[in-house]
């Protein structure tokens, strides 16, 4: 590779999504550079084609690349009937400092991607990597950290592998140490 070699990455099919030509500093940093034009979402194999400036070329092996723009999503926390110690079990009023939760699962939720218990201001609660076996029942349980007496406002968040991010709407509980029934 030389000063003034053109690089293109190319799919498959043999279209090309980027080009560059090699400047000295690329030379002297060992690499270049390339943005593609946009990728839809799926696995591509793209490849690398040099040509220099007498038209002679190659072109490398096809690397595998999977564009993920999705995000994982969920349905809203929802106090446990086991921790909801309230005048109902489904009041979301509760004495329970590090209550537990489910947070329901839909279908672009995959294995190992991340879901976490926030409040409002992004404070992480609890967190837990989705396995198999949630998939298959639909849902996470997740427990909170210590949360304080008073209003609380608890959103799940969905980070898949790829970085992509959703947050669902947030259910409002209250910690009433009052009203312990214990």
């Amino acid at each position: 590779v030389g000063e003034g070699d053109l690089v293109e990455l190319i799919l498959a099919d043999g279209t090309v999504v980027a080009t560059a030509t090699v400047g000295a500093s690329d030379i002297t940093a060992g690499t270049i550079q390339l943005t593609t034009s946009m990728l839809f979402e799926g696995q591509r194999n793209v490849a690398a084609r040099l040509v220099d400036p007498s038209g002679n070329g190659t072109t490398t092996a096809a690397l595998a690349v999977t564009i993920d723009t999705t995000s994982p999503t969920g349905q809203t926390p929802d106090l446990v009937a086991a921790s909801d110690t309230g005048a109902s079990n489904d009041d979301d009023v509760t004495a329970d400092t590090t209550p537990t939760f489910s947070v329901g699962l839909d279908g672009s939720v995959d294995d190992g991607d991340l879901v976490e218990l926030i409040l409002s201001d992004g404070t992480v609660l609890a967190s837990a990597t989705v396995q198999a076996s949630d998939i298959l029942v639909g849902s996470i349980l997740l427990t909170a950290t210590e949360l304080s007496e008073g209003s609380q406002d608890i959103a799940a968040r969905f980070t898949d592998t790829a970085g992509n991010s959703s947050t669902t709407a947030a259910l409002s509980i209250v910690i009433d140490l009052e009203d312990d029934p214990s």
